[in-house]
C-alpha cells in the first residue's frame, strides 16, 4: 500500500549504460525521467514520483543499443495526482 503522492524509486547498476530511463503506466505521461550517463558516472539513483493509481514502474538501461530492463508493480491506495 502506497500513497501515490510520494513513491520512492531507487536503482543502481554496474552496467556501462549510456542512458537510463524510468517509465510508469499509471499516469497519462509514461516517461518519468531520462538520465544521460557519462563513462565515469556511477549509476545509483533515488527519486520520488507521483502515481495516479496502481501501476508498473520500469527502469530501462541502454548499453550500446541493447536494452536491459527491470519492472515492479506498485500498489497505490491513495492517488497522488489530483485533477
Amino acid at each position: 500500500a502506497e500513497n501515490g503522492a510520494v513513491i520512492p524509486i531507487s536503482f543502481d547498476s554496474t552496467l556501462k549504460a549510456r542512458t537510463v530511463a524510468i517509465f510508469q503506466d499509471s499516469n497519462p505521461e509514461a516517461t518519468v525521467a531520462v538520465f544521460t550517463i557519462t563513462p565515469k558516472s556511477v549509476i545509483d539513483y533515488a527519486v520520488r514520483i507521483k502515481m495516479q493509481k496502481t501501476g508498473t514502474i520500469t527502469v530501462v538501461a541502454d548499453v550500446d543499443g541493447t536494452l536491459h530492463s527491470v519492472s515492479k508493480v506498485v500498489k497505490v491506495t491513495i492517488g497522488g495526482c489530483g485533477g
